[in-house]
């Protein structure tokens, strides 16, 4: 409950691919690599061109097929246009990136490739087993494992491209992020965080998060701790642990719960403080800044991850643009009438759609 909740569009959707987990087939010597392209590729109508490349509407419908099927919870998003915008300006990102990757970072993939697929196909998707949902939405097997080894392939790329110096540079402009503390807090929240109704207003909540500080701070053991937090907290995550958290790195909590964990004096419990969450009366137990050398392996993936999305950023923001020479917008094929039909139906009836049928005004 105390992790950043914040993204972008486009890193949403960068995210959903990255850790679907997919991959690329070796190409043949000497011919194209083709085993990312998807049925459709240079049929129908050209939507979008780029540098030594063209998207086609027959091949992005089943970029999005598949993408909606793997991400069920934005089938439904990926319909509005303005998504639909984003998400092919991301495909010609992916296509570009695709074709960069060196032939060790393919070969390197498709082992992987391979299994995530043969692991996709035997896994459910609502009720319905991988298979026979790409089965009723009519996706091919190609264009399932085109989607897997194109996004698996960029990923790849990315990665390779990770230089030690890169690394640290990152941690040296994010260390504190890695900062490890053990923490006590007692969350009272104003809104319950499931279903959004009100558990008290924002004065009512302080009030009760200065009376749990007074509750704790005349018996600061473990056992009150874990009284208090029972009977008070709103935190699922950390109420039946005497509202502890232990070990953990500061980088992904949200702002005013991460300032507290850095700065506040160990061992004292500090004033509430309000996040988005609500008021949360904190005890810093233990802080132990890390080192770069010291970095466990998978605060060393955590950092990986951090460069190849700040690299991603930068391509997606700055260079490609420039690659692209047309891209259709969805958003402006859209009927510019209110979408009730009644404009429509005003100029079919010859008039106004506010007026009565005497034609006198309403």
């Amino acid at each position: 409950m105390l992790h950043n909740k914040e993204r972008s569009v486009w890193r949403v959707s960068l995210l959903l691919l990255l850790t679907a987990a997919l991959m690329l087939t070796a190409a043949a010597c000497g011919k194209k690599d083709d085993s990312a392209a998807f049925s459709g590729a240079g049929k129908g109508t050209v939507i979008a061109t780029y540098k030594d490349g063209e998207v086609t509407d027959k091949e992005f419908d089943n970029f999005l097929n598949v993408f909606g099927l793997i991400n069920a919870q934005y089938a439904s998003v990926i319909t509005i246009p303005q998504y639909k915008d984003e998400l092919l300006k991301q495909y010609i990102g992916y296509k570009i990136l695709y074709d960069r990757a060196s032939g060790d970072a393919k070969k390197k993939a498709k082992t992987e490739a391979d299994t995530q697929y043969k692991s996709f196909a035997q896994s459910t998707v609502g009720e319905q087993t991988a298979a026979a949902a790409m089965k009723a939405k009519n996706i091919s097997e190609s264009d399932a494992k085109a989607f897997f080894n194109l996004v698996m392939t960029v990923s790849e790329g990315m990665n390779e491209k990770v230089t030690d110096d890169k690394l640290k540079k990152q941690f040296d402009s994010s260390k504190n992020d890695f900062t490890v503390v053990t923490v006590r807090h007692v969350l009272v929240a104003m809104n319950d965080a499931q279903t959004g109704k009100e558990l008290r207003k924002k004065e009512a909540a302080l009030a009760r998060a200065q009376d749990v500080k007074k509750l704790l701070a005349a018996d600061d053991t473990e056992a009150n701790w874990k009284k208090i937090a029972a009977e008070y907290s709103d935190d699922p995550g950390s109420k039946e642990q005497g509202g502890q958290y232990a070990d953990q790195a500061v980088g992904n909590w949200v702002a005013a719960f991460k300032k507290a964990a850095l700065e506040q004096k160990v061992g004292v419990i500090g004033d509430p403080v309000e996040t988005e969450y609500g008021y949360h009366v904190i005890k810093v137990e233990k802080r132990e800044p890390v080192t770069y050398d010291k970095l466990s392996e998978n605060q060393t993936g955590e950092l990986k991850n951090s460069v190849v999305n700040n690299e991603m950023t930068t391509f997606m923001e700055k260079e490609l643009p420039t690659l692209i020479t047309k891209q259709t917008k969805f958003a402006d094929e859209q009927p510019k009438s209110g979408g009730n039909g009644t404009d429509d139906k005003a100029k079919e009836d010859g008039g106004s759609a506010d007026k009565k049928e005497d034609g006198s005004s309403k």
